[in-house]
This record gives structure tokens, sequence and C-alpha cells, in this order.
């Protein structure tokens, strides 16, 4: 049973699964929170009960097409959330709950492109371990576990495990559009497990910086062979509800 669940109790294809690897400010004059409460690092909540969210990451260092996040607040407890392309078109979607003491994953959901027929085909993970964020401080001994299990429907007979592990690193400050935020940092490891005709398992380090008011600000990730991407948020803004 997830980390975050017990505590709170007690008190697609390769190109699709790299992509998914690649899923009102306040200003540091808060910094009385940092020790308190992590719950405004992750996203603006507050401010998504009055507003849909867009948020635009580019990669550093290159010409990439950007990628976006839309979030939105369907529930008190239910924070939906849709990676999308340049074009609009949706990647992932994922439905998550907020607890009092964090974030875990009740779905995740991949679009594939079927290139025989040009269909999209959607396939919803299996969830094995769903910790996404806490909302208590952590020391660096602590380590949160998002583990999914995909069975892809374009090619048939692949199925593909990804496990997350994040660990805190410390605090750092940032700077997005002239003002500054207190954030903080936290390592990341993903395992790739993919059954195909062979067996292919692979491991991607990385880093991702969460800022005060924000949210996710930034990552990078070392991938298989060396290479590595980097983004950064670039730009978001309110969509009024419908």
């Amino acid at each position: 049973m997830a980390w975050l669940k017990n505590k709170n109790r007690a008190m697609v294809h390769r190109s699709m699964i790299f992509i998914w690897m690649v899923c009102c400010g306040i200003s540091c004059n808060q910094e009385s929170e940092i020790n308190s409460s992590w719950k405004g690092y992750y996203l603006p909540i507050d401010l998504l009960s009055k507003a849909d969210l867009m948020y635009e990451y580019r990669n550093i260092g290159s010409k990439d097409s950007p990628f976006y996040w839309y979030h939105q607040l369907v529930s008190d407890t239910i924070l939906v959330s849709e990676q999308l392309d340049p074009t609009g078109e949706i990647l992932v979607e994922n439905r998550e709950r907020l607890l009092p003491n964090g974030v875990i994953l009740l779905q995740q959901t991949v679009t594939e492109r079927d290139t025989v027929t040009d269909q999209r085909v959607s396939t919803n993970f299996d969830i094995l371990a769903d910790d996404l964020f806490s909302f208590e401080p952590l020391d660096s001994s602590l380590v949160l576990t998002n583990e999914v299990l995909f069975t892809s429907q374009v090619y048939p007979g692949q199925n593909t495990t990804i496990t997350k592990k994040r660990q805190y690193i410390g605090d750092t400050l940032v700077t997005f559009k002239g003002e500054t935020y207190p954030a903080i940092q936290f390592s990341l490891e993903e395992h790739y497990d993919i059954e195909e005709v062979g067996h292919l398992e692979f491991d991607v380090l990385g880093q991702e910086t969460y800022a005060l008011g924000l949210g996710l600000f930034a990552f990078k990730k070392k991938l298989d062979g060396g290479a590595e991407v980097a983004y950064i948020l670039h730009n978001y803004e309110l969509v009024e509800k419908d």
C-alpha cells in the first residue's frame, strides 16, 4: 500500500514512453511557509478552485517543440491534468486525489497513434504504486514511489513497467518573469522494464524543481546512452472554467 495512504490512515510505444518522461505567483516574502507545508509547491490549488491553468514548458538549449500541461480541479479532492502536444492533442491524462498530506495517482491514460491505421488509441495504465507528492516536508531518507504498468494496444505483446522514485535533496530559489520564488528540489530515478519479444531494462536519472505558487518549474533527465533533456516553465495562463 502506498506510503501516503498508509501515513494518512495512521494520522507507449517507445516514443510515447519518452514523451511521458519528458511529465498568480507567490514571491519569496512567503518563505515562512517553506517549513510548514509543501502543498503550495505542487500547484496553486487555491487558484485552481477559481480557474483552470495551462502551463507551457520549453526545452532548455534547444528549439524542440514545447509541450503543455492543462490542470483542472474537478472537485475539492480530484485533480485532472492533461499533457498536450503543440497541436492540442492529448498525450497523457492523469487523475489524482488530493489527500490532507499529499497526492496519489488514481488513473493514468496514454494515447498512442497506430501508424498503420493512423487512429489514436487510449489505454489506461495499471497503477502499482501511487505516491506522487507529499504535502508534509520530507527528509532525504524518505522515498516517494510511483509505479505503473502499460500494455500497448498498438504493439501487441509489449508490456512496460515504469517505476519512479523521488527523494528531497534541498531548497533553492528560482526566477520566473522577474519574480523570485522559493523552491524545493527532488532527485528522480526512473526504471523502465519493457517486455516484448525480448526483455529490455534501463534507468533514467534526473532532477525536478517545484516552485512555491507555481508547481513544477523545471526538470532534467539523462536518458539511456547519455543524452540529456531539460525543460523549464516558459509561461502559464488562467483559463475560465466552463
